[in-house]
């Protein structure tokens, strides 16, 4: 499991002294933790990958903002933050193999749905399989929609 790897890894850290990914790691297990108590039950693999994602996205989203407001360094312990828990995240697909899951997606689909419901849809089959952000399985819908 993910959580438990984030666990040994952080005992590892402890262990040599490299407090500043530690903080991250610790960081990590607390929201967690604070997901496992919301939900009354312990986060799946799929789930904790999901929660990862989200962390990122606010560290990447955060990162932007500090580089605009002129924060350097605040916006570079941020991309720090990122690379210790893309460590954790599954590799992306290609491009190739999105575009042939979205359309077996689509093909499954009822055709009466449309538009947004229909990119939600394969949003909800695909997002966390494969390491899949659902933007970029938004975007692909939305291409195959097109043609």
């Amino acid at each position: 499991m993910i959580k438990q790897t984030i666990k040994d890894d952080s005992i590892v850290l402890l262990k040599t002294g490299k407090t500043e990914r530690l903080v991250v790691l610790r960081n990590l297990l607390a929201e967690i933790s604070n997901a496992e108590i919301e939900l009354k039950h312990e986060l799946t693999d799929a789930e904790t990958v999901t929660l990862l994602r989200k962390q990122v996205k606010k560290l990447k989203d955060a990162a932007l903002m500090f580089e605009e407001g002129g924060r350097d360094d605040l916006a570079e312990e941020n991309k720090l933050e990122i690379e210790a828990i893309s460590k954790y995240l599954p590799a992306e697909i290609s491009d190739e193999e999105l575009e042939k899951n979205v359309r077996i997606a689509l093909e499954k689909l009822d055709p009466s749905i449309e538009g947004g419901r229909r990119i939600g849809a394969v949003i909800k089959e695909l997002a966390g399989r494969d390491g899949v952000e659902s933007s970029r399985i938004s975007k692909m819908v939305l291409k195959l929609m097109a043609q």
